[in-house]
This record gives C-alpha cells, sequence and structure tokens, in this order.
C-alpha cells in the first residue's frame, strides 16, 4: 500500500499544492482543503469504488478513514461535498492540473524512450459517448432522434492520450462536443478536433507530435490543421475513402513506385506469420496535400499447411516518408491508434472505473470534472501498475490487484505493511 503513495510522491510531488491553489468558493469556514476535496474524487475511481454512494459506506469504517489519513496526509470528505464543488468548480483547473502532471513526465523524461523515431510523441485522438440521458439533462447537450420519433440525448467527448508501446494511454487534452445556446446545429467531432488540436498546440507549443486518426478524419482540412502546427499524422485509410487518390496509388504500381517486403515470424514449432509491408515510394497528392501510402498484412499459418488461418490487414496514409529501415516502426505506429480504445475507454468502462455511471446528472460542469478526475486517477494507476517493481506478481488481472489491495487498506492497520524499495524509473514493455 506504500507504493501507492509512493507514486503520488514521486511522479506527481506538486499535486497538492496545485490543487490548493484552486480558486475556493466556500469561503474561509471550509472543513476540507480543495486538495482533500479533488483527491477524494480521484480515489474513487482510483480505488475501483463504482459510486459516491459506496465510498461514502466505506469512508464510515475507522481503520479505512485512519490508513487513508497516514497513506496520503488527507482526511476524506464526504462524497456531497465533493459533489458540491465539482458542479461550481471551473473545469479549467482540473485540466490544468493534469497538464501539469503531463508536463512533469516529459521534463522528468519518463516517455521518451517510447517516441517515433525517436522524435515524435504519438498522439492517438478518438471519440466516445459518455452519457445517455432520456430528458435533456442540460442545455447544449446533444440529441439523436431515431426512425420512430423516439429522441435521446447524449454527450460525447473528443480525447487525446500519448500512446507508447509499453502500455501507457495517458489522456493528455479533451473536448467535449455541446451545442452552443440558441445554435440549432449539432455540434461534430470535425469541429471538436479542430479546437482540441488549438488546445494541444496551446499547451505543448514545442513538443514534436504525430497524430494517429480514425479514417473519418482523413480529409484535407484536418492534414492542413496538423500540418500547420509543425506535426506529422497516421490516418487509417479505410476502403472507399479518397478515391482519387487510390486512383493515383494504381498508377503508382504500374510505376512500379510501391515496395513490397516480406518478414516471417515464428511464433513456435507450430506457427509462423508472414509480415507483408507496402508503401508508396513517390508521394501522393491530396488538395495540394502530400502523404504516403503505408500497409502491414499479418498471415498467421500452421507449419506444413500451406493455408492461412487467420489474416489482418492495416493501411494508413502517413506524412512521413516510408523507407526500408522505417515501414515497420511506422505501420506499427499506426496501429497504437488502437490503443486508446483498449488501454483508453474500455479500461474506464469496463475495468472499474466505471465511465458511463452518472456521477453527476444536471451539471455539465460536474460531468466535465468527475470526467477529469477519472482521468488524473488512470494516469496514477498506469504510472502504478507499468512500473517495473513487480506490482503485478501474484495477481492475474488488474481488477484482481485492486481487491485486494482494497480490502487491506480497509482492514490492516498500516503499520503492518512492509516497506518498499525505492520506485524505478524502468518501465516493462
Amino acid at each position: 500500500m506504500h507504493r501507492i503513495a509512493q507514486t503520488f510522491d514521486h511522479f506527481v510531488p506538486d499535486l497538492k499544492k496545485t490543487l490548493d491553489s484552486m480558486p475556493d468558493y466556500r469561503g474561509n469556514r471550509a472543513s476540507y482543503e480543495m486538495s482533500e476535496i479533488i483527491l477524494a474524487a480521484v480515489m474513487m475511481f482510483l480505488f475501483k469504488e463504482g459510486s459516491r454512494n459506496q465510498i461514502n459506506e466505506d469512508r464510515e469504517e475507522d481503520q479505512f478513514r485512519a490508513n487513508y489519513k497516514a497513506l496520503f496526509g488527507l482526511k476524506l470528505p464526504h462524497l456531497d461535498t465533493v459533489s458540491d464543488v465539482m458542479n461550481k468548480l471551473e473545469p479549467e483547473h482540473l485540466e490544468l492540473c493534469r497538464h501539469h502532471i503531463i508536463k512533469y513526465l516529459l521534463d522528468k523524461r519518463t516517455l521518451h524512450k517510447f517516441r517515433l523515431q525517436c522524435k515524435y510523441f504519438m498522439i492517438a485522438i478518438d471519440g466516445s459517448g459518455v452519457y445517455t440521458f432520456d430528458k435533456e439533462p442540460y442545455v447544449g447537450c446533444g440529441s439523436q432522434t431515431s426512425k420512430n420519433g423516439k429522441t435521446t440525448w447524449q454527450q460525447n467527448v473528443l480525447e487525446a492520450k500519448i500512446v507508447c508501446s509499453n502500455g501507457f494511454s495517458l489522456s493528455i487534452a479533451t473536448e467535449w462536443l455541446k451545442n452552443e445556446d440558441g445554435c440549432l446545429k449539432q455540434d461534430c467531432e470535425q469541429k471538436a478536433l479542430k479546437r482540441l488540436l488549438e488546445n494541444l498546440k496551446r499547451d505543448f507549443p514545442k513538443l514534436p507530435l504525430c497524430i494517429l486518426l480514425d479514417g473519418l478524419f482523413a480529409s484535407g482540412p484536418v492534414m492542413e490543421q496538423i500540418k500547420s502546427k509543425g506535426w506529422e499524422y497516421i490516418i487509417v485509410w479505410k476502403d472507399g475513402n479518397l478515391k482519387k487518390v487510390q486512383e493515383q496509388l494504381k498508377d503508382l504500381r504500374l510505376e512500379k513506385q510501391v515496395e513490397r517486403i516480406n518478414k516471417e515470424e515464428i511464433h513456435n514449432p507450430k506457427s509462423t506469420t508472414d509480415h507483408i509491408y507496402e508503401y508508396s515510394k513517390a508521394a501522393l497528392i491530396h488538395q495540394g496535400h502530400q502523404f504516403y501510402y503505408i500497409k502491414h498484412e499479418l498471415q498467421t499459418s500452421q507449419v506444413g499447411d500451406p493455408s492461412v488461418k487467420d489474416k489482418k490487414r492495416f493501411i494508413n496514409i502517413c506524412s512521413i516518408p516510408p523507407n526500408k529501415a522505417n515501414i515497420t516502426e511506422l505501420t506499427e505506429a499506426g496501429r497504437m491508434r488502437w490503443k486508446i480504445e483498449n488501454e483508453g475507454f474500455n479500461a474506464q468502462k469496463n475495468h472499474g472505473f466505471n465511465l458511463h455511471h452518472k456521477y453527476v446528472r444536471k451539471h455539465f460542469t460536474g460531468i466535465r470534472n468527475y470526467y477529469m478526475c477519472m482521468q488524473i486517477a488512470h494516469i496514477i494507476e498506469q504510472l502504478f501498475v507499468l512500473c517495473k517493481n513487480k506490482i503485478m506478481q501474484g495477481w492475474k488481472t488488474l481488477k484482481g490487484m485492486w481487491k485486494q489491495l482494497w480490502a487491506t487498506i480497509f482492514l490492516v492497520p498500516l503499520e503492518l505493511f512492509p516497506p518498499c524499495e525505492k520506485l524505478k524509473l524502468n518501465y516493462r514493455y
């Protein structure tokens, strides 16, 4: 249990100071510091409580409160008190807190070993639905009417995460889809992407980025927005998209300007996987923008059996010129976009964070603040688990690990926990 507190101390040493500097509308008679209020919400997600009611029940236990205070040096407020602050605190303050955490990791070069071509930090961007309502919860929430005339309201978000080969999927920027007051036209992911990229450039003006996007964003305006900021991109190229560019690719094939490379990987004595890479040596052009075609195809077969048992194909367009030396790295980077789904949204939906649970229903400000606390908690969890310190030894799943740790902090006096060695920065792949 000491390791959790040590993770906070090592990677976010100024977190308490940052939180206490936030504006506090409650006045001078408040019973809890702002850091205690905000971190109570973060801990609710970190400990996989699942709801405000659950952590309220647990905080009634004396041993739990004593261990919590001893580990983190904080009192644990009632979550109704937390919600009162969440519904009124300007979300920009928590976004700034996340910015400080990511900037600290960058300053300490924690993520540098995972850069593309030893230069570009890979940023995967994707959208997701967060909450669904049968009635309009607040002005500006997007709506959709089905064929039978039923209208539902859904709050969507566009998320940007730093993705790394070791499993990191760290939230770096968030843009909410919300209709302006009095505007009948719905907000959309294309508009939100433009705002998100502007915010990324504002917050990290000198950071070299490679933006990883779904095929929905394969368009000239998106390419222009990315390149104008001095960044690179890898975008999924779906069948049927950019039809004129597909004709250009056919011409390049006829001109023998498409290179093909085969590599064989032996998994075990019974099966092998053929890796087939393709890339265009000459640039393709769309609306004045130059980019390249890259493809990675995997064919798995049994030894002695020529038939293919499993086949996968990944096609992208890439602003970085490919060649024999970098084609493997570029195609792997294109596939990294899936980490925002698997290690990102999927982890928050199905691995205890309970993303779709409505921690607040009628306050858009509160929704944004709870979501940001979840992102901070997820960052802390990844730093805690992926650090090479045998944390996962003896546990098969993250859920099982947190269940055991939670039972320990709930029942066992802190002085019985063995001390832990110094935290290492060597992350496992």
